[in-house]
């Protein structure tokens, strides 16, 4: 093993954690790539959170951008709370037509990837403090640098999460944020 870094992958317990503060949610949407093996992981670990936090997930794969309407569609029929999009690139490249039809319906849309909720008016974005991993990951190459196997310098992934909240968005679905969320998250107006 020559390999070591610093991963982006957020940890979703800690982030439904958050959540919970600011929403019930007892059925998750989940939209996702089921081409694209990081989503597939990141969806089968909110399936394993369900009983934990108390929701039912309910599937939005999509296999293309022409599925889009169909599959918001469908997680709208499903009544759902709220729906995740994952850091996956099929859903982020097609964020604004997603989370546009989300936010027409109301429907809370909560995203991985934190840049998302100022440049796609996604509701909520849980995911690493890139200052925090960019720095871990100078560490690493830090210590590589001085001497140390790559093999002897541990891959790690961020132990919390970054909250960002699009009040604009909160205001157009009808959402109230609680003040102590407030405190701890990034506010986009």
């Amino acid at each position: 093993n020559n390999v070591t870094g610093a991963s982006n992958d957020v940890p979703m317990a800690s982030a439904f954690s958050t959540l919970s503060k600011v929403m019930v949610i007892k059925r998750l949407g989940v939209i996702y790539n089921p081409k694209e093996a990081n989503s597939v992981i990141q969806r089968n670990e909110l399936e394993q959170l369900g009983p934990k936090f108390g929701y039912q997930l309910v599937d939005g794969a999509l296999k293309d951008q022409h599925a889009i309407s169909e599959v918001v569609a469908k997680l709208i029929a499903a009544n759902v709370d709220a729906v995740l999009l994952p850091s996956d690139s099929l859903v982020t490249a097609n964020a604004d037509n997603i989370i546009a039809l989300l936010n027409q319906h109301r429907i809370p849309s909560i995203a991985s990837i934190p840049s998302m909720v100022r440049d796609n008016k996604a509701f909520i974005g849980i995911g690493p403090d890139y200052f925090e991993l960019g720095r871990a990951a100078g560490g690493k190459a830090l210590a590589i640098l001085g001497g140390t196997k790559p093999t002897d310098v541990p891959s790690t992934a961020p132990d919390r999460v970054q909250m960002t909240v699009n009040l604009t968005t909160a205001k157009a679905i009808r959402v109230v944020v609680p003040v102590q969320v407030l405190l701890i998250s990034t506010v986009i107006q």
